[in-house]
């Protein structure tokens, strides 16, 4: 459609019913006809983007949900430009190191690698130059011959000199540099939130396989802290009731686990293909609630039916001696059972909330967290079967019963498995990730 047919159509029942929904492609529009398109795009309730390179663009690119701006640069610039930004990394790191030998009276460090080989570079590149420029003015003043030599002297005397003179090393590298391209941003990179340096549509692929990735992390960080919380929250209580508290080696491992746990979620890297799946559009929605809701169940069962078990053991040796908070730890039995039991739910919570494949890499392919999550799973079977009693001891967990470890070992394996059910039936159910209507290829 071009930017005449919209002027006589727009408005009319046919635009608004059917052209809207069915045009892909407008042709020889101007400014406002973009931003006439944007905005009834808008409230027909589709998700807009747009990509734009001048001012023309600046009114559309307002408009969309989405704005792209895109710049004139090429990936050799790019390469060029980051080249650049290391040398001068590398180079200011050297020369704080010169400076701080020079300081102390230490001769200076040799040049790294890379900025030893950048510097031959600039200089063969300089040699050629200066050769081509001789030989040029040879063929016009032959009569001239004492600047060939003094030049080739001086480019001698340099070679020699690398080692010895840094200081002027350095300044005639940043003398020897060539010009990188500059890339300088526009109207359109002021209207947009976001800005490709270079000058294809290649980077909306880049936003949208992104964002998938950041809204995938988002809304599985709400639901891990939120069954964590409410996991330490019930383990806490019962064990402040009862004048408990955890281990210094106990609440070390379990903070270290959560810290590198979320730290290795955050770093999961998206696919570089794109799905037809789409992820939850927001944290509050019926899945969510519902998967948070149905694993804390499980697990505040889990935990109520080991309390219970902790205090039928011990029955017939509680005493009604008085609770003292500020005593120093003693580890006990139901102490035990807490920690291994809240251990393993955490484990859980993270192994089954773990959102990967389409949006990014699975599980297995995070492979700090695969292994951490393995190997912490892997001391609490250990601890809980008291496979090694010297590791037991390490961690103050006390010897348990046999009955009871039994009991332990069968309700954590049982644990696991019933928030895993929960999470994949409520998913297969309640998640809503079908694609949002487009603009329609065929009109009726």
């Amino acid at each position: 459609m071009t930017g005449p047919a919209l002027d006589l159509l727009r408005g009319s029942v046919l635009w608004r019913e059917s052209l809207l929904h069915n045009v892909w492609v407008y042709a020889r529009v101007s400014p406002a006809h973009k931003e006439f398109i944007l905005t009834e795009l808008k409230s027909s309730g589709y998700c807009t983007l747009m990509c734009g390179d001048g001012t023309n663009d600046v009114g559309a690119l307002k408009q969309a949900h989405i704005g792209v701006a895109l710049l004139n640069g090429t990936t050799e610039d790019l390469e060029k430009i980051q080249k650049r930004n290391q040398i001068e990394r590398v180079k200011a790191g050297y020369d704080a190191q010169v400076k701080l030998s020079k300081r102390f009276g230490q001769p200076p460090p040799p040049p790294p690698s890379i900025l030893k080989k950048h510097m031959d570079e600039l200089l063969s590149k300089s040699q050629d130059q200066n050769q081509n420029q001789q030989q040029i003015q040879q063929q016009q003043q032959p009569q001239q011959p004492q600047q060939q030599q003094t030049r080739q002297q001086q480019a001698e005397q340099l070679q020699q000199e690398l080692g010895t003179r840094v200081n002027d090393w350095l300044a005639t590298m940043e003398s020897m540099e060539e010009d990188v391209p500059t890339i300088k941003f526009g109207d359109a990179s002021v209207a947009s939130p976001f800005t490709s340096k270079l000058g294809s549509i290649h980077a909306v692929c880049n936003i949208v396989r992104q964002g998938r990735c950041t809204l995938v992390a988002t809304i599985q960080m709400y639901k891990i802290l939120a069954l964590n919380c409410l996991i330490s929250a019930y383990s806490m209580s019962v064990m402040y009731l009862a004048g408990i508290k955890y281990g210094d080696y106990q609440a070390t491992i379990m903070g270290i686990l959560m810290s590198v746990c979320f730290m290795c979620i955050s770093k999961a890297s998206p696919l570089e293909k794109l799905s037809r799946e789409r992820p939850q559009p927001n944290i509050l929605n019926f899945y969510v609630l519902l998967t948070v809701l149905g694993q804390f169940f499980v697990h505040i069962f889990a935990l109520v039916f080991v309390t219970m078990k902790v205090n039928a053991s011990q029955a017939q040796d509680s005493d009604l001696t008085p609770i003292d908070l500020d005593s120093p730890f003693e580890p006990n039995l139901l102490n035990t059972a807490m920690y291994l039991l809240s251990l393993s739910q955490q484990i859980s919570t993270f192994a089954i909330n773990y959102q990967g494949h389409p949006f990014r890499e699975s599980i297995r392919e995070n492979t700090y967290l695969f292994r951490g999550l393995a190997s912490v799973g892997m001391l609490v079977i250990v601890c809980a079967t008291e496979m090694f009693p010297s590791l037991n001891v390490m961690l103050k967990l006390v010897d348990m019963p046999e009955i009871f470890r039994n009991q332990l070992v069968f309700t954590i394996l049982l644990d696991f498995a019933g928030a895993y059910l929960i999470e994949r039936v409520c998913r297969h159910f309640f998640s809503d990730c079908q694609p949002k209507p487009i603009s329609a290829r065929d009109c009726d």
